[in-house]
């Protein structure tokens, strides 16, 4: 050590030294000055503490006999030391090589992918170039075997090419299974429930979903957590359990938002809106969906912001704002068909056969129902189809062709009484009830009228149960104490 007399002097003075008798004691180094002195960035200084973190770790695992746990953190050391301020290249790749060697032992594909992907990265700085092709080469190979296969899968399922997607998450799943790798199995059991969701079968993706989420809770991963209980949230209201529905989405809502996951919390908005607007609590739902799409844009999300656009056009036509709804809903199909959604681009159509209906435009809406309805069926979207022959059935009555508009109303219950969709068996419901009282059948007419109030009641669906009963009272003016009123009055109490 050169000078010694005069840098003991220069701690002294900064207190960093003290004189005791005839010795000099040291005591910690005064951060502040230290600081001053040599000044470096947080983000120097995270990464300088990962480093020596990870060192320690390391050593720790391997006296423990943790192999697995020291080769995770040789790979995240080389990640560190390959960080373009580090300059240390030429130690990342011995501590690359390491992990991958480390790796093969337990016979990790994805971490010797992974380490082979940093080894041709670092190889690409140092000017390798022919040595780095070779290497990343060889990491997509591996790579795509399950990796690259569940992100596939989650592509084609927004796509709506959903038996490629089940095939595709179905075989990723079984690999990250293989390989012991919880959160990546987890991933795939989300998609293969978007999936199920798509086709119609709720309660297995709930299934799904639940499985999902107990791998998350074991791996603390909140985000996921969350995110799971808000997608089952989704799943019952499409199955009209709106009790069980709300309180789930609301409670997912509340933990994304402590997260600060904005997505998740647009996803929850989005969904809670749509239950308002089947409570025809309009405007309610007009705002829960504006601000959703007003979250989604703030994070670039253009397909959730569509969503909205499709729902807020659906609320526009109930609300009488015609104008307002198609040019909301015409933007939905231009976004969905952007980013690649056919299923919102069908949706978007559905919506404007109803609003057409408004209009008293029938031909244009059952052209535009048909339509919808081939775009649903050709993605394999079930309940799609099922809606758009309720609505072609719907436009059948309106327009005085009552003998098809029943026969449309019949195929829909049957179809949706397979699922189990209450809402639907009730819209089929009421509409089979109209028709009755058209042909003069009353005892159908109190039926069916009677088995669709009971329904919507039961799923504290708003307006609806007056709609039935008011389908009574316009046919038969003046007639305020008919068998018909007494059976609808026994059946709302009940």
């Amino acid at each position: 050590m050169r000078n010694t007399r005069k840098n003991a002097l220069a701690l002294l003075s900064v207190a960093l030294l003290i004189q005791d008798g005839n010795r000099l004691r040291c005591l910690a180094p005064i951060r502040e000055f230290v600081r001053e002195q040599l000044p470096t960035t947080e983000i120097f200084l995270a990464e300088m503490r990962k480093y020596f973190m990870g060192l320690t770790a390391n050593k720790t695992l391997e006296c423990v006999g943790d192999r697995g746990g020291a080769a995770l953190c040789t790979k995240r050391l080389a990640e560190l030391l390959s960080l373009n301020r580090l300059h240390r290249n030429n130690e990342a790749l011995v501590r690359f090589q390491e992990g991958k060697s480390q790796f093969q032992v337990f016979d990790d594909r994805l971490g010797i992918a992974q380490c082979l992907k940093g080894i041709g990265m670092v190889l690409w700085v140092l000017c390798e170039l022919d040595g780095s092709k070779d290497k990343l080469e060889e990491a997509k190979s591996l790579f795509v075997e399950f990796v690259c296969t569940g992100s596939i899968g989650e592509i084609l399922l927004l796509q709506g090419q959903l038996p490629q997607a089940r095939s595709k998450l179905e075989v990723a799943k079984a690999e990250f299974e293989k390989l012991g790798n919880r959160f990546g199995a987890a991933r795939c059991l989300c998609g293969l429930a978007g999936v199920l969701g798509r086709m119609a079968q709720h309660k297995a993706g709930i299934a799904k979903l639940e499985e999902a989420k107990a791998e998350y809770e074991i791996l603390n991963y909140r985000t996921g957590i969350a995110q799971c209980s808000g997608h089952i949230g989704a799943l019952l209201g499409a199955m009209a359990r709106y009790d069980e529905a709300i309180p789930r989405l609301e409670e997912a809502k509340t933990k994304l938002e402590a997260i600060g996951n904005i997505f998740g919390v647009a996803e929850c908005t989005h969904a809670l809106g749509q239950i308002l607007r089947i409570q025809r609590q309009l405007d309610e739902a007009i705002v829960a969906q504006q601000q959703a799409m007003a979250q989604f844009q703030s994070v670039g999300a253009r397909l959730g912001a569509a969503r909205c656009m499709w729902v807020l056009g659906g609320l526009f036509c109930e609300k009488g704002r015609p104008e307002e709804a198609r040019n909301m809903l015409q933007g939905g199909i231009a976004e969905f068909k952007a980013v690649g959604d056919p299923l919102g681009a069908a949706r978007c159509s559905a919506s404007i056969g109803h609003l057409l209906n408004t209009l008293a435009q029938y031909d244009e809406s059952l052209v535009t129902f048909e339509a919808a309805k081939s775009e649903y069926e050709a993605i394999g979207e079930t309940f799609g189809a099922i809606y758009c022959i309720l609505g072609i059935g719907e436009t059948l009555y309106l327009s005085g062709k009552w003998s098809e508009a029943g026969g449309k109303a019949e195929t829909a219950k049957e179809m949706f009484a397979v699922f189990g969709n209450r809402h639907g068996l009730a819209g089929a419901n009421k509409l089979l009830g109209q028709v009755a009282l058209r042909q003069n059948r009353l005892e159908n007419a109190e039926r069916l009228l009677g088995e669709s109030l009971a329904m919507f009641e039961d799923m504290r669906v708003a307006n609806e149960p007056e709609a039935c009963r008011e389908a009574l009272e316009e046919n038969f003016p003046g007639q305020t104490k008919r068998p018909e009123d007494a059976y609808l009055r026994k059946m709302l109490r009940q």
